[in-house]
Order: structure tokens, then C-alpha cells, then sequence
């Protein structure tokens, strides 16, 4: 029998999706990650782990076949639902490694003044060195590389070590998929990253790179984590463009694995109109909460994920004052297919997306989508599987009014998201390209280009 090749995905969030009564929240990224793992461990040449986080569990777990390796130190920080601001700040801290002394820079590059910028860089790059020489002689052991300014620590990298696997998959553009980007180049291994929104690729990291993205990485990382992957796996034809076009990378389209299975409602028996998301600026919830404001004859359905307390807290606070809208602040992931079954639309409020997983949730259903600012592979406009509003607010409330009213126009949209769903994004396919995509890889001699 020939040696199994050890996948390890790094996703730090996705625990929940393997212990049904961890009451910890999640997202589209952790969902994929999930299903990739758990297909993937199902085929004998594969050894299969996942590094999550601390939230109490045993080191080590094993569930449908993947083992589930704890964190040593990095205890999730929404553990026993902590809602308050501390919680986001400490997402923002676990992600940022570049010193205070940046932020003086980053104020100075946002009003424009470079040349100034770039001075106090130079001098700050002398004094890093200078730190550098005197602490590598002090502190050697400790340190195992730097991402530009940002020290990566043997303590940081440690528990890649220990696994010693020969592939690390992580998802999204950050400081983790940064440090294993560095650590296989060191180890010569290889890693690849699943690409999870169109902002991983921005060229934002490139004009910026001492500022923090959205999700907390500075540019530089984020830039670094690019170009140090061995591949990149993308979701949609447009996100391969854009790295292509932006950093010269390559990549593998594999469309999101769905969840085929579940039983379909009659689509004529159909109410609701349905969000679910993150409680993040990205998300814009409050702009779902506008609609159910402005359409108090139809009833909303809003599942909202703990990410920002402020944007959480008035999301619940307005579920209260609205006769016609229910915010449900947390929902298992077994639990959440009946919302899809049982709405009649699922709205999408993002400024950026990759695919989002609530599309194929809500088209596995038969629940048409009407979505502000994405349209990933042209599902909506080419697949007529909802509406894309192409970022009129006012269209929103157009499109609901519209698919009530317009009943054989609503049928027709039900049933090409299901024909959709079962066309493009079958779970034993992609899993079965990722595992090609794999091979490849362990085969190749660096990274592919």
C-alpha cells in the first residue's frame, strides 16, 4: 500500500461544523473547508487533519474521519458567546503584527504625504534591523523568519511542525495563510489557498501595504501570503482574472462543493424573506433591516452571526421594534437548511463576495436570490436564478415586490436554482478536483506559476 499523503487545512473557525453542539459561529469559508475535509478524508490516499481553535475541546478529535487538532494557546474568541467589543478588538490584535510605529505611517500614506511615509519607513527599517542583529543573537531560538517587518515565531509555526503534513490548505488571504506560506518554503512543503472573497485579491495590498484590510491583515502580509503559495484555488472565473491580471499568478477554478441532500418544500408554499450573514460592515445587514422596514406586509427572517458588537446588538435591538422581522442571533448549521426551505427569497446585501454559500444553501431550496452588489459566475443574470440589483438599494425592494406579484416568472427562477445547483456544483466533483489538484501539486518541484 502506497503512502498516504497528509492534508492539513488550517481554519481555525470551522470546529462547529464538526461538533454540531459547539455553540461556536462560522461562515462560508469554514462550510467549504468542512466538506472539502470531510471529502477528501473519505478517499484512502489521504491522511486529512484540521487545526482549529481552543474552545475547550480535547487536543485531539476525530470526526468523520478528520482529525481535529486544537490550537495550543489560540482560544477562540467568541467561547461562551462573549458579546462585546473586546472580542472584536482581540480578532483584530490576533491578526495585526506590525508595531504601533506603523500606524504613525499608515495615517501619514492615507493623507497622501509618501515621500514623509517612506523616510520614517527607511528609518524605522534601520532600527528593525538594528533590533534584529541584537535580538537574533539574544533570541534565536524563537525566531523562525520575517514576513517584512512582521516577525514569525517558532511558536507561531510550531504546530505545522508537529503535524508534519505534506500539503496545508488554508482559507482567505491572511496573516496564517502568510505564516504558512513561509513556513512551507522554509520546510519545502507546499500550501495552497482557497480563495474566499474577491477582497483577497486586491490591489489595495500593493498601494497599501501597511494599512489593515477589512478582516485585520496589512497588505504586506496579505501580499506576501500571494505570492509565497504554492497554488491558489479560486472560486469563479472573475477571481482568477483578477490575481492573474493584479499578482501574475496562476490558479485552479473549483467551484464551491454544495449540500445536495435535503428535502425541497413545494415552492408555491413558500414565505419569508431571508438574510444570513456575518454582523460585519461588509455584510451590510442594516440595509436588510431598511427593506423590512420599507415592506411591512412581508415577513423577514434575519440569522445573524456574532462578528462586530455594535452591528450585532442593533441588528437584535431592531428585531424587537419590528413587528415583521425576526433576528435569530445564532443557529446551528444542521438547523439553518429549514430557513432556506421555508423562504420564499433570500436576499444578499454584501459589498463583497466570493461565491457565497447562502446562494447554493438558498438555490438548493429552490429559493430565488436577490443580490445588491455580487453576481459570482453570472448565476443570477445569465442562470436567471434571482435578480442582480448591480448596487441600486432601491431595486431591492423593487425585486421583492416584483417576485410576489410576478408568480410564473418566480417559478421558472425556483427551478433554475436548482438545476443550477446540481449542474455546477456537485460535492463528489469538486472534491474530486481538489484531490487531482493535489496530487499535481505534490508532484510538482515548485510553485506552479
Amino acid at each position: 500500500m502506497s503512502k498516504k499523503i497528509k492534508v492539513c487545512f488550517v481554519s481555525l473557525y470551522s470546529y462547529p461544523l464538526f461538533k454540531p453542539d459547539s455553540e461556536n459561529f462560522f461562515g462560508g469559508s469554514e462550510v467549504r473547508v468542512a466538506r472539502f475535509a470531510k471529502g477528501l478524508a473519505k478517499k484512502e490516499e489521504f491522511d486529512v487533519s484540521l487545526i482549529v481553535f481552543d474552545h475547550g475541546q480535547d487536543d485531539l478529535e476525530i470526526h468523520n474521519n478528520v482529525k481535529i487538532i486544537k490550537w495550543p494557546g489560540k482560544i477562540s474568541p467568541y467561547n461562551n458567546f462573549l458579546k462585546n467589543d473586546e472580542v472584536s478588538r482581540e480578532i483584530i490584535k490576533q491578526e495585526k503584527s506590525t508595531p504601533k510605529a506603523i500606524s504613525f505611517i499608515e495615517r501619514m500614506i492615507d493623507h497622501k504625504i509618501n515621500w514623509i511615509a517612506c523616510f520614517f519607513t527607511n528609518i524605522y527599517s534601520i532600527l528593525k534591523l538594528g533590533h534584529l542583529l541584537t535580538s537574533s543573537l539574544l533570541h534565536l531560538e524563537k525566531h523562525f523568519g520575517w514576513i517584512g517587518i512582521h516577525s514569525v515565531k517558532k511558536s507561531d509555526i510550531g504546530i505545522f511542525d508537529m503535524l508534519a503534513a505534506d500539503i496545508y490548505i488554508s482559507p482567505g488571504v491572511n496573516t496564517i495563510s502568510a505564516w504558512l506560506g513561509i513556513y512551507c518554503k522554509k520546510r519545502k512543503k507546499k500550501n495552497i489557498i482557497l480563495c474566499a472573497s474577491d477582497i483577497d485579491y486586491s490591489e489595495r495590498h500593493l498601494t497599501k501595504p501597511y494599512s489593515p484590510g477589512i478582516y485585520g491583515s496589512h497588505g504586506f502580509i496579505m501580499a506576501y501570503a500571494i505570492k509565497a503559495a504554492s497554488m491558489h484555488v479560486v472560486q469563479t472565473q472573475a477571481q482568477k482574472q483578477q490575481l492573474n491580471n493584479i499578482y501574475h499568478r496562476n490558479s485552479v477554478l473549483i467551484e464551491n462543493p454544495a449540500r445536495l441532500q435535503g428535502k425541497t418544500k413545494n415552492i408555491t408554499n413558500k414565505v419569508g424573506v431571508l438574510w444570513v450573514g456575518k454582523a460585519h460592515p461588509n455584510k451590510q445587514p442594516e440595509l436588510f433591516i431598511d427593506l423590512a422596514r420599507a415592506l411591512p406586509e412581508f415577513q423577514f427572517t434575519m440569522i445573524i452571526n456574532y462578528t462586530y458588537n455594535h452591528i450585532y446588538e442593533a441588528c437584535l435591538e431592531q428585531g424587537e421594534l419590528l413587528e415583521n422581522l425576526k433576528v435569530i442571533g445564532f443557529e446551528r448549521y444542521e438547523r439553518i437548511g429549514r430557513y432556506y426551505d421555508q423562504a420564499k427569497i433570500f436576499i444578499n446585501t454584501s459589498l463583497k463576495e466570493g461565491f457565497p454559500n447562502t446562494f447554493l444553501e438558498a438555490a438548493l431550496c429552490g429559493t430565488p436570490i436577490i443580490s445588491l452588489n455580487v453576481d459570482p459566475q453570472g448565476m443570477l443574470k445569465k442562470y436567471i436564478c434571482g435578480v442582480f440589483c448591480e448596487g441600486q438599494v432601491d431595486d431591492l425592494e423593487k425585486s421583492v415586490i416584483e417576485m410576489h406579484e410576478d408568480r410564473a416568472s418566480y417559478n421558472q427562477m425556483s427551478k433554475n436554482c436548482m438545476k443550477y445547483v446540481r449542474e455546477f456544483h456537485n460535492p463528489s466533483e469538486k472534491v474530486e478536483k481538489l484531490s487531482a489538484t493535489i496530487k499535481k501539486l505534490m508532484t510538482a518541484n515548485a510553485i506552479v506559476q
